[in-house]
């Protein structure tokens, strides 16, 4: 009788061992531990887009809109609270190289639906409908904010409700200049700096390399949008970038750099000239289409023109 009674004792503490591994516990960000600070603070927009570039604001007729900042290493977090229609909503936004899930909420979702929004920002639509409350979450990445977004709502009844509405909804603002990213010190080393020097003049195909290099340049200044970029953080980058390039990577790109400004600049003044070789290299139309956008070219302008002044190459 007493074993089967220690039995009955061992597995009633081992179910409630599973039950409480079971337990989905409020984001640690959401509570912290007793005695630890809260790492939110309350803020100003102004404050919060020293931190981040948030490319949101509430939508009209919004209320009982505050602001809080969380700063980290590992980057901050702008977050929103705002009332419409009737319902709580948190928006949030971080500065990051790729989509991140900043929301906090890590549930397992009854659904899933990917979209697009108007400024064509891709995300995801998650729903988990519950018998108390159905909460609703999207998560999209704003390419030119750099920023990983979140905007959330919970209520005891959803149904017919469009939370991606909600967020094409929310009103999108130009990002001022000092607030625009810039690319980062990596991503100029990858994308700049080795592209431009990855061919050598009077080697076999190197006319076509070089072709397809411009191509390349002016392309990913346009892709940037570097023309409303924040000079002082672009200059910083470009010098930090150009800190962490080996001996070899930089006599490459002295080599290649004033050459290739003077290539470009010649296919603006005529292109038909300039043309043939573009097409061999694959990327004619492509170029073409760059030359005729002024916001590509005076990203390029500003790409070419700070590199220059901070003395990267010879000249």
């Amino acid at each position: 009788m007493m074993k089967k009674w220690i039995c009955f004792v061992l597995m009633t503490a081992i179910l409630a061992t599973f039950c409480a591994c079971g337990t989905q516990s409020a984001p640690e960000e959401e509570t912290p531990a007793v005695g630890m600070p809260n790492p939110w603070r309350d803020c100003t927009l102004d404050e919060a887009l020293e931190h981040v570039a948030v490319p949101f604001r509430a939508p009209e007729g919004s209320e009982s809109e505050s602001w809080r900042l969380m700063e980290s290493s590992e980057g901050d977090l702008a977050e929103l609270r705002f009332t419409w229609d009737g319902l709580d909503f948190t928006a949030r936004a971080k500065k990051t190289e790729a989509p991140e899930d900043i929301s906090g909420m890590y549930y397992s979702w009854n659904e899933e639906v990917s979209f697009t929004l108007q400024n064509e920002a891709e995300g995801t639509l998650y729903r988990l409908a519950g018998e108390a409350q159905t909460i609703e979450l999207c998560l999209w990445y704003d390419r030119q904010a750099g920023a990983s977004c979140s905007l959330s709502v919970s209520a005891a009844d959803l149904d017919g409700f469009d939370l991606i509405a909600a967020v094409e909804a929310m009103t999108w603002e130009q990002l001022p200049p000092d607030t625009r990213p810039v690319p980062s010190a990596q991503t100029l080393v990858d994308e700049y700096f080795r592209v431009v020097g990855a061919y050598h003049m009077g080697t076999a195909g190197s006319s076509l390399a070089k072709a397809k290099a411009a191509c390349d340049v002016v392309g990913f200044a346009a892709g940037q949008k570097l023309s409303g970029a924040h000079i002082p953080s672009l200059r910083q980058n470009l010098l930090q970038a150009w800190e962490s390039l080996s001996e070899d990577e930089r006599t490459y790109f002295d080599e290649n750099f004033l050459d290739l400004v003077l290539y470009i600049q010649t296919c603006t003044t005529d292109w038909e000239q300039n043309r043939g070789i573009f097409e061999d290299a694959g990327v004619a139309e492509e170029m073409e289409k760059l030359l005729n956008d002024p916001d590509a070219m005076e990203s390029w302008n500003v790409l070419q023109s700070n590199t220059v002044t901070l003395g990267n190459s010879e000249g």
